[in-house]
């Protein structure tokens, strides 16, 4: 225990005692949500956890997304620069690897933090250096994603941008996969209501997310969504106009 423990970072005892109970939470989540037949999410988080959280994520699809049937939704922040290749892998994996696809695409949150620890490390930052370098990488991905996916795959388009938002209504509209559900968009609540009210007047599968807790998590968690968004803040006055529009 102790050789793995200095491997893994000197962790305790204690360590593995929390991973072991995170380990059995997880599998019970997940056996709970197949046996409902309900979408689970797996957020992604800042670069120092993710690759835990991807593990976990991918142990879970591949046993769970199968036989037509998509459990696991998988975050993946196109603001890393690593997903360039890790989302076209992924789309190959599944492929090959007979499992379904379950993905939500979304731009990412944690930019300043993560360009912060890498100049403290004396690192590359693993954020794009431009917000067009990070629109182009979510684009290109979901433009992959959505020319081959299955009907067995499931894709979550988590974006405020209408230049986004109209690119995957084109696509989808091209390979008729709205009536199949198994594309779908979501919105924050407050965040381009003009958009979601465009996909559901076109009939698309759209939601709104409503974050809820104590004041000091839910906070700190709207202003890194305002920070990823910047675009949709300068959008402000258009979504004034429009609603002006629908209220007159």
């Amino acid at each position: 225990m102790e050789q793995i423990a200095r491997k893994l970072g000197n962790l305790t005892d204690e360590d593995f005692v929390n991973l072991d109970l995170f380990n059995g939470r997880m599998r019970e989540l997940t056996r709970h949500a197949n046996l409902k037949n309900c979408l689970l999410y797996v957020d992604a988080e800042q670069t120092f956890i993710q690759a835990a959280i991807e593990s976990f994520g991918q142990q879970m699809t591949h046993k769970y997304n199968v036989d037509e049937k998509v459990i696991i939704m998988n975050g993946y922040q196109c603001y890393l620069k690593r997903m360039a290749d890790v989302i076209p892998m992924e789309v190959r994996a599944a492929k090959e690897s007979g499992f379904d696809l379950g993905i939500k695409l979304i731009r990412g949150a944690y930019m300043n933090e993560e360009r912060e620890l890498a100049a403290e490390q004396g690192k590359e930052s693993p954020v794009w250096d431009t917000i067009e370098d990070t629109h182009k990488c979510y684009n290109t991905n979901m433009s992959l994603i959505l020319s081959r996916m299955t009907e067995k795959d499931c894709l979550f388009v988590a974006s405020h941008n209408k230049d986004t938002v109209d690119l995957a209504m084109d696509i989808i509209e091209d390979r008729e996969l709205k009536e199949s559900g198994r594309v779908r968009f979501g919105q924050l609540r407050g965040f381009s209501d003009q958009v979601t009210g465009e996909l559901q007047d076109k009939g698309f599968n759209v939601f709104k997310y409503l974050p809820f807790g104590p004041t000091e998590q839910v906070m700190p968690y709207l202003v890194r969504r305002g920070q990823e968004s910047r675009q949709v803040l300068r959008e402000q006055q258009f979504q004034n106009d429009v609603l002006k529009k629908v209220i007159l």
